[in-house]
């Protein structure tokens, strides 16, 4: 759950569902259901998975407080952090699909799967970022095989350092920077 959004896995592809109070009685993605009633049948997925007891309201939000149930909040936590496991066992899964074309050398047709996948996970949005982290894939996996230690340093100061902790105290408290 972030900001009143939970994720959802549709099939293969990961549905960005907005459970703020105003969007609760709009039909989910041209189903009969309503976003209520889909985000409660996930929930009650998720703890048949665990055997956990299932949620015995029809509401998520409780009129008094504005926000949601405890047992509704506690059991959405619970099942976003089952939704990243999940995601994990995915990509974990079609690994053994990709990386055999990248071995093969068949670069256009590997990007092409991967750019499908990560669309998949990104809630079917073809975004520029999206792509451009498609297809910087191929050469992360260059980098890890030929393992340029030049090359990878120039990555990680220029792209990682500036989004990551740029100054780190070494064994004798002195600063190194990247």
């Amino acid at each position: 759950m972030r900001g009143r959004y939970v994720y959802i896995m549709d099939g293969d592809v990961i549905k960005k569902v907005d459970i703020r109070t105003n969007s609760l009685s709009l039909r989910y993605r041209n189903e009969e259901k309503k976003i209520n009633e889909k985000y409660l049948g996930t929930l009650d997925e998720f703890a048949d998975t665990f055997g956990f007891q299932r949620i015995s309201r029809s509401d998520v939000y409780c009129k008094k407080s504005g926000t949601f149930h405890t047992d509704v909040k506690i059991y959405t936590m619970l099942y976003s952090l089952f939704m990243y496991s999940k995601v994990q066992d995915k990509m974990r899964s079609v690994v053994g699909d990709l990386y055999p074309l990248y071995e093969s050398g068949e670069l256009d047709e590997f990007n092409t799967k991967a750019e499908l996948i990560t669309r998949n996970i990104n809630n079917e949005k073809i975004t520029r970022k999206q792509q451009n982290k498609t297809y910087s894939i191929v050469r992360s996996l260059d980098m890890l095989t030929n393992l340029d230690e030049d090359y990878c340093k120039h990555i990680v100061e220029k792209f990682l350092a500036k989004d990551e902790f740029i100054e780190l105290l070494n064994g004798n408290n002195k600063i190194m920077r990247w």
